[in-house]
């Protein structure tokens, strides 16, 4: 035998080590691959907009290169012997630092430099080609341009990582071969390295280059070499000449966040988390399934020593408990429906169906509480209709009772919103509460409703007028915080039912207005 609780742990645990087992296949097989998925075509992104972007920047460098060959001061200068000294007149001329070039020069078709000059970056200096630099352009340019009339290449100049161009001169239009080439370059890392990134929204930083620690570990992956399909924190591209020598690096860093995880935090989380759920659930069975009866009766007993029976919601595990539980529920239900309906007769006029006093008292106090605490603008109109006991005396208390249930549901259509209320204040007076912007819209309030009872054109042969009439006086609140503290709302009515006096004693069929005195 096995007791219920031994029981209740075995499957518990046996769930939890299931249900582990499954969320972690899930992973394995197929969260994980979906995630490493999207990392790497995120990265691979971020490789090809670099690649595209460099080479975007190439074409404009080679662009300008043209614009400078169609120069005519550069096509003088191809017949000008080499220059190892150039005059401010002839640096400035080129505009180096305008254009933000690093260096530019000029080659002739015998392998000679007319002209050839650097910009210092610190100082935004031109200075001229050494013999050094002289011979180490030849060396590299001129065998590639004599094969390659335009040349796209990077190389490493005064210890910077270049991007340079060299494209042919022609003198004239005619002819095939080139008397020269331009080259001009720029620098790739610093600044312009910088703006590459911003724009990119990929972060790039250069390699150092005098660490040599990439040097020893050739061969080096090219710029434009294709994209391994691995998910890595950074990736190193590297630059080269046109003789396949390393000009320069830089580490394309990755967004490390989309890099994932095959077990993580949130994977032992989200275990954690539906492992408690067959525990918790398993825990409730137990510790309610041992006492269910007493626990029940506990709870009737208390809910009618309270004198508040309310529902049992939540379904017993026990038949018979459940049964009495519907049961139970179906009476409170009888109960409050019987509680509802006697509420609502105690709140309405039996004669006219609208609120009675007790509900206007309530929902007075109920607006006066909500100005005083928070501030704002309502009005309490007492509505009289004149020679009432005439009408009663001449058409008879039948004929009074029609006439005071036309005249409530007159005034019940200005009762439009949840916080207002047309009802019967006893006889033949009523009571309108509303909420106003300004005093001019409760004298409208106050003509419609004279108005509407001339419109009705209830015949009465004792008034003046012929037809049932109404004299109102309203009495309105313009209220700030806690302005009715010292006040009381029998003040309200007293003032109210001055403004009534005053329209009465004025001839009746009329209305009177005044505001609270605070």
């Amino acid at each position: 035998m096995v007791s219920i609780r031994t029981l209740t742990i075995r499957h518990t645990i046996s769930y939890m080590i299931v249900l582990s087992g499954l969320i972690l296949l899930s992973r394995w097989l197929w969260s994980y691959p979906q995630e490493l998925d999207l990392a790497i075509e995120h990265q691979q992104r971020d490789v090809v907009s670099i690649q595209n972007a460099i080479h975007s920047t190439h074409d404009s460098l080679a662009s300008m290169a043209y614009d400078y060959a169609h120069w005519q001061i550069s096509q003088d200068f191809l017949s000008l012997p080499e220059q190892k000294k150039s005059n401010d007149k002839i640096k400035a001329l080129f505009q180096l630092e305008e254009h933000e070039i690093t260096y530019l020069a000029i080659i002739n078709a015998q392998g000679e430099i007319p002209l050839a000059l650097y910009r210092e970056h610190r100082s935004n200096n031109v200075f001229d080609f050494n013999s050094q630099q002289r011979e180490a352009l030849i060396s590299t340019l001129y065998p590639a341009l004599l094969s390659e009339p335009e040349i796209n290449t990077f190389e490493l100049f005064r210890n910077n990582s270049l991007m340079t161009a060299a494209v042919p001169i022609f003198t004239t239009p005619q002819t095939l071969q080139p008397a020269g080439w331009i080259v001009i370059s720029w620098d790739l890392y610093g600044e312009n390295l910088k703006k590459l990134s911003d724009i990119l929204q990929v972060a790039i930083t250069s390699v150092n280059m005098e660490e040599n620690t990439l040097t020893d570990q050739p061969p080096h992956l090219d710029l434009y070499a294709p994209f391994t399909k691995v998910a890595l924190p950074f990736r190193i591209r590297c630059l080269t000449s046109i003789k396949q020598q390393l000009s320069g690096c830089m580490k394309i860093h990755h967004q490390m966040q989309l890099i994932p995880k095959l077990f993580s935090f949130e994977t032992f989380i989200v275990i954690l988390l539906f492992s408690l759920i067959p525990f918790i659930s398993f825990t409730i069975i137990l510790r309610f399934l041992i006492q269910p009866i007493e626990k029940t009766t506990q709870y009737l007993r208390k809910s009618i020593a309270d004198n508040n029976l309310i529902k049992i919601n939540r379904a017993i595990g026990i038949t018979e408990l459940d049964q009495a539980r519907i049961t139970f529920n179906e009476l409170i239900d009888t109960v409050n429906e019987q509680k509802n309906e006697l509420e609502k007769q105690s709140i309405t006029d039996s004669l006219t169906n609208i609120p009675n006093r007790r509900a206007l008292d309530i929902e007075i106090e109920k607006s006066w509480n909500r100005v005083n605490r928070h501030g704002g603008k309502i009005a309490l109109i007492l509505v009289d209709i004149d020679h009432f006991k005439r009408y009663n005396d001449f058409y008879g208390h039948l004929q009074g009772d029609t006439a005071l249930i036309k005249v409530a549901q007159a005034l019940q259509l200005f009762s439009r919103r949840s916080d207002e209320i047309a009802a019967r204040y006893g006889g033949e007076e009523f009571v309108l509460l509303f909420q106003y912007n300004n005093r001019k819209e409760i004298e409208h309030l106050l003509q419609v409703v004279n108005k509407t009872m001339e419109a009705l054109n209830e015949p009465h042969k004792e008034s003046e007028f012929n037809y049932l009439t109404l004299s109102c006086g309203a009495c309105w609140i313009e209220s700030d915080i806690n302005d009715l503290t010292h006040k009381s709302i029998s003040n309200w009515i007293e003032t109210a039912d001055k403004a009534l006096y005053l329209a009465k004693s004025n001839g009746r069929n009329q209305h009177k207005i005044m505001p609270f005195d605070m």
